[in-house]
């Protein structure tokens, strides 16, 4: 659940993930993608990689 993250992480989440899907093809574009791109930006940051570049770099292992 997102509430495990303060505000400057959820903030950076987003951004990171507005970022990386604007980088999604749009044929391979799906509900499903989004889906994955943002559980591996949540296990990054329960990592402890939590700034924007450490979880664009994750969400744009699709």
């Amino acid at each position: 659940m997102l509430t495990e993250f303060d505000q400057n992480t959820i903030a950076n989440m987003t951004a990171a993930l507005d970022y990386v899907c604007k980088k999604i093809p749009a044929d391979k574009d799906s509900t499903e993608l989004r889906k994955r791109i943002a559980d591996e930006l949540i296990q990054c940051a329960r990592s402890g990689k939590r700034t924007v570049i450490d979880l664009q770099n994750a969400g744009l292992k699709f």
